[in-house]
């Protein structure tokens, strides 16, 4: 997993760094740190594979990081986890109901009568696209025994 530094944008300054991060709406779970703020979108995001240390004063307080946003590379990869609204994943079972309903032969209907101004080519084109959606719901569907 990749780290994730958080800083204010024109700012060079790690505000938090996270190590194996997870970032959710409104907080981010890392092995060395956990927030759950609303002011997260506040903050600008670099995910990075380098470590940022935290520097400590002679009290223990941390000060900082070993590291500023410029010495850090930008070759993490986000993780991203959200929730998708119950009413938009009811809709897309919708969608996908109706074309798992449909045969082969009236998706390209469908196609040849919605994009009838589009020429040849265009419908053609647009024909490969619905019809491989179609596929990958029907094979989704399947039930395969070895």
């Amino acid at each position: 997993m990749s780290n994730l530094a958080l800083y204010y944008s024109g700012s060079n300054i790690i505000e938090m760094f996270f190590i194996n991060a997870i970032l959710k709406p409104n907080s981010v779970y890392g092995d060395n740190l956990k927030i759950q703020s609303s002011k997260l979108d506040q903050l600008e995001k670099l995910w990075t594979n380098d470590i940022a240390n935290p520097i400590f004063d002679i009290d223990g307080n941390q000060t900082g990081y070993d590291k500023t946003i410029s010495d850090l590379t930008l070759d993490g990869e986000s993780v991203v986890i959200c929730k998708t609204p119950r009413s938009e994943y009811q809709k897309l079972i919708r969608y996908r109901e109706k074309i798992a309903s449909l045969t082969g032969k009236q998706i390209e209907s469908h196609v040849e009568n919605t994009f009838s101004n589009f020429n040849i080519d265009q419908v053609k084109s647009l024909k490969k696209l619905y019809l491989a959606v179609w596929a990958d719901v029907k094979i989704s569907e399947m039930n395969i025994e070895y």
